[in-house]
């Protein structure tokens, strides 16, 4: 069985939502999202505050030519990673200092879509949300995905 192919997104988007007490994922997508299947060896990134083990547990990502293009965006002088990544994800402001990769190992079904207009950024850029990576009882681990590596993003 493929990780989230038996889920609707309905059904994993409430569970999410009363886990971590956050706002409805539904409005993080611009439209509705498309449920995608993702396969092995694709790379997914996602920046956080700082590597913490919680690499599986975070539900968040991006794929590769989405943070190709936010590094092309701060080279240009918009401010930098952290803000291209804030405005093009519509992610709320805060110290985002690391970067994880993930490594796909096994097939999954995530939902791809273009982030919505949140906590005053704009959006647009594709996102991924990707439920119940996780090994049950333990994020650092995971039986779809593999961490590539971790890395701090240099002050700007």
């Amino acid at each position: 069985m493929i990780l989230n192919q038996e889920f609707g997104f309905d059904e994993v988007r409430w569970a999410i939502s009363r886990a971590t007490r956050s706002y409805d994922t539904k409005i993080a997508f611009l439209g509705a999202p498309v449920k995608t299947r993702l396969e092995p060896r694709e790379v997914l990134f996602r920046l956080d505050s700082m590597a913490a083990g919680r690499q599986f547990l975070e539900v968040w990502r991006m794929r590769e030519a989405v943070f190709r293009s936010l590094i092309l965006q701060a080279r240009s002088g918009s401010g930098g990673l952290r803000s291209a990544a804030e405005n093009g994800l519509a992610l709320p402001s805060r110290e985002r200092l690391s970067v994880t990769e993930i490594e796909l190992i096994q097939p999954v079904c995530a939902w791809v879509g273009a982030a919505n207009s949140l906590f005053g950024k704009p959006g647009g850029s594709e996102q991924v949300f990707l439920p119940n990576l996780y090994a049950r009882g333990n994020p650092r681990t995971s039986s779809c995905a593999k961490l590539r590596r971790t890395y701090w993003i240099l002050s700007e």
